[in-house]
């Protein structure tokens, strides 16, 4: 049973909604709500906003009969009622729990080394994510090494909680109900676990009375997080040695010791008391066993996650999707690996997340746990999820005598539907259907105060037009192949890729105008990128494990020449990585065996430039280059690199990279540099997924530090642009700053160089677009 069989929505997403419903609502009207409400939960997490839309595809005062009538728009109430979004005020990283009873939850925020920050963590209702009691804050602030966040938990009867800071090793007790403070504990855990029956705390390996504060045992040194099997005990895994294999333990309180299973896989150990089953979830398949070490089911990794569901009576295998929660299939089975029915409840699962203040998932919840995870049982169906959905939905409005009624522009809501539509679908290269959603959230003849209006279906509308990614008929993810690497004309016409079948293509319509092969017509592959003189004339493809360069006519894929440089063979093959065309189009340079190689490309003259080692270069204007030369791998004195610019004669030292705290750690990468030589991106920092902005003097100008990885030089090199990541792989949030790191506000025309990618037959992304410095950007 997949979700879209359960809410058979998937494709009422392309209907029109009405602007206004009546007390009785069509069936095309009621599909209509329901499907905007799927969208509300997928897209961004808004509870109440669903449930408004699917109350609006429901009579107002629904009877019994009208259950059967509206069945879409039933299940989509049901799925935004019983779901637990969390909703964070910033677009940090968070981590949350819910209580078993859904009705509480717990949100920290996760900081990064040397912040300063205090770590806090606040109780919410979980419904309304009204905040309950004052924030739960260490003393300390975070130390310098790695990012720490309060680690979080919940009794199995909802009434308590625990909030673990690693930081001041101390766990705080608090009432659930109301987020007083009953306690401070003098230990702390990264997975704080309440027993069973709700009165000990497990924290590490000390186990505590959590309203008293009495310390009731302690456990032998763990080599695993432990699982509580019975409110006397836990059961954990004690890996052998390095043989990949462990055994499963059961600790009891007062010290004795039961081996349930002598040899087993390396995994997570989890049990289900409950049910007297543990899991033993490893690398290549999931395993129940009783809980005297008999193996009960198996399932094959294969998936996207397996767990116990409904309170360990169950398991679940949630399979791969592509980014939309209606393609996602979840079997159930029993507990003895027999098929059994999936319940709408277990849905549930998929949608308990943390999302930031731009919608974007910015953290999650630890679900594992059968004890205490929120699994949407017990939950309102029917009249009374009705009532229940109207009162929480009534109950988030401003009340009071001087309450002001809340303005929603409905037109707007709708049109914003359609935005993300568009935006999902150029997220997986479907730029036709894109174009036709972003036009769905504009009037028929929008005037210019309309395209303020609904600003969102505006911007997807021109880059969905401006796109020029490339969807092909390729399985993809797939084994031992290349990934072909996409790179765009510099007048957006024609797309050159690489991979094991190069080939150039008409854009945006995508026909395929030639494949690109030897001047004998033979076939070869490539691994690195096709370049484009700045003129777009001319496409050159580097033939993986030969010293050859290949030019193609760029209009038609016609061979035009090939480049061969004198690379010393390593090995079997001979490995060289393009500079691409210098910018006047004169010359072609390639790396090989850390040499720069020039080709005058009037007369097809070859030269090695004379200059140390090289292990990065890039073009500068008027024929120069940028290259690096980083401190050989072991030695620790020096710099950590050396950057010279090269006049085509001469390699003169510009400046020294230094190991410094904040700064450098590790020798430079760099990662692109700007068209017109004034800067450049490089990686090499403290913290690794961080982005510096040098100058070529090698100072540091700024840091880029929640990038999703893709940073790129942007308006002539005077910007630095990101996207923002989401999980369901489409990415639309731009973020742009200063080669000072002043953030700037994008115009449309910063998107253009981001839409410029490659997808598989499925929607896949197989590779992204290449920075902006290897080719003149697509013109605007």
């Amino acid at each position: 049973m997949t979700f879209k069989q359960f809410l058979t929505l998937a494709f009422l997403l392309l209907l029109p909604a009405p602007s206004t419903f009546a007390q009785t609502p069509s069936a095309e009207q009621s599909r209509a709500q329901a499907a905007m409400a799927i969208a509300k939960l997928r897209d961004n997490g808004d509870r109440m906003a669903a449930m408004q839309a699917a109350l609006a595809g429901l009579p107002t005062a629904p009877v019994e009969a009208d259950i059967d009538q509206y069945p879409e728009a039933w299940a989509a109430l049901a799925m935004a009622h019983w779901m637990r979004f969390l909703q964070a005020e910033d677009d940090h990283p968070h981590i949350g729990a819910i209580s078993p009873d859904g009705s509480r939850a717990l949100i920290g925020r996760f900081e990064q080394p040397d912040s300063g920050a205090h770590l806090q963590a606040q109780l919410v209702d979980a419904l309304t994510m009204a905040p309950i009691g004052a924030p739960i804050t260490t003393q300390h602030s975070v130390g310098t090494r790695g990012a720490v966040a309060p680690y979080l938990a919940f009794s199995p009867d909802s009434r308590l909680a625990a909030v673990s800071f690693t930081t001041d090793s101390v766990t705080v007790v608090i009432d659930a109900t109301d987020g007083s403070e009953i306690m401070r504990l003098p230990a702390a855990s990264l997975q704080p676990r309440f027993s069973p029956g709700g009165g000990k705390l497990l924290l590490t390996d000390t186990v505590w009375e959590p309203r008293t504060g009495k310390q009731l045992g302690t456990l032998p040194a763990l080599l695993a997080m432990a699982s509580w099997a019975t409110d006397d005990g836990v059961v954990l895994g004690q890996p052998k040695n390095q043989t990949g294999r462990m055994s499963v333990e059961y600790h009891r309180l007062d010290g004795m010791t039961i081996k349930m299973l002598d040899d087993a896989p390396v995994g997570r150990v989890i049990a289900a008391p409950a049910h007297q089953v543990f899991l033993v979830a490893g690398e290549e398949e999931y395993r129940i066993y009783s809980a005297e070490g008999r193996p009960r089911a198996k399932f094959p990794v294969e998936s996207w996650t397996g767990q116990f569901v409904r309170g360990g009576a169950a398991f679940a295998v949630l399979h791969d999707f592509t980014g939309s929660n209606a393609e996602v299939r979840i079997d159930v089975y029993d507990l003895d690996g027999n098929p059994i029915p999936t319940r709408s409840e277990d849905y549930t699962l998929l949608f308990q997340r943390i999302s930031g203040a731009s919608g974007h998932v910015v953290g999650g919840v630890d679900t594992t746990d059968p004890i205490t995870a929120y699994y949407g049982e017990g939950q309102p169906t029917g009249l009374e999820l009705h009532a229940s959905a109207s009162r929480l939905v009534n109950g988030a409005s401003p009340t009071g005598q001087d309450a002001k009624a809340p303005t929603v522009d409905t037109a707007v809501q709708k049109s914003n539907t359609f935005a993300r539509d568009a935006a999902r679908l150029l997220g997986s290269g479907d730029t036709v259907g894109a174009i036709a959603a972003a036009l769905k959230g504009l009037p028929d003849t929008p005037s210019e105060a309309d395209f303020a209006r609904f600003g969102a279906a505006h911007l997807m509308l021109y880059r969905t037009v401006a796109s020029r990614s490339l969807k092909l008929p390729i399985p993809w993810p797939r084994m031992n192949a290349v990934g072909p690497a996409p790179m765009v004309g510099p007048k957006g016409r024609v797309m050159a890729i690489g991979g094991d079948d190069p080939a150039l293509y008409a854009m945006p319509s995508g026909d395929m105008i030639a494949p690109l092969r030897r001047a004998d017509n033979s076939a070869y592959g490539s691994t690195t990128y096709p370049f484009f003189t700045a003129t777009g004339d001319i496409v050159a493809l580097t033939e993986a494990g030969a010293p050859t360069v290949h030019l193609y006519d760029a209009t038609t894929g016609a061979h035009r020449s090939s480049l061969s440089f004198p690379v010393a063979k390593r090995n079997a093959s001979t490995q060289i990585v393009p500079l691409g065309f210098s910018h006047d189009d004169g010359a072609f340079a390639v790396r090989g065996d850390q040499k720069i190689f020039v080709v005058n490309l009037t007369d097809m003259s070859v030269r090695r430039l004379a200059a140390p080692p090289v292990s990065y270069a890039a073009w500068l204007p008027e024929r120069r280059l940028l290259m690096s030369v980083v401190r050989r791998y072991g030695d620790e004195d020096g710099p950590l690199a050396t950057l010279y610019v090269h006049n085509g004669e001469t390699a003169t030292p510009r400046a020294e990279i230094l190991e410094q705290a904040g700064g450098f750690q590790r020798p430079p990468a760099l990662v692109e540099v700007a068209r017109n030589g004034s800067a450049a991106l490089a990686g090499g920092l403290d913290v690794e997924n961080h982005v510096a902005v040098i100058d070529t003097s090698g100072q540091i100008l700024s840091i880029i530090k929640n990038s999703d990885g893709v940073v790129q030089f942007v308006r002539d090199g005077t910007a630095v642009a990101y996207l923002t990541p989401r999980p369901d792989g489409v990415e639309d949030t731009l973020k742009l700053v200063s080669l000072n790191g002043q953030e700037l506000a994008p115009e449309f025309s910063d998107y253009v160089t981001f839409d410029q990618n490659l997808y598989g037959e499925t929607g896949a992304l197989i590779s992204w677009h290449a920075p902006p410095s290897r080719r003149t950007p697509l013109s605007r």
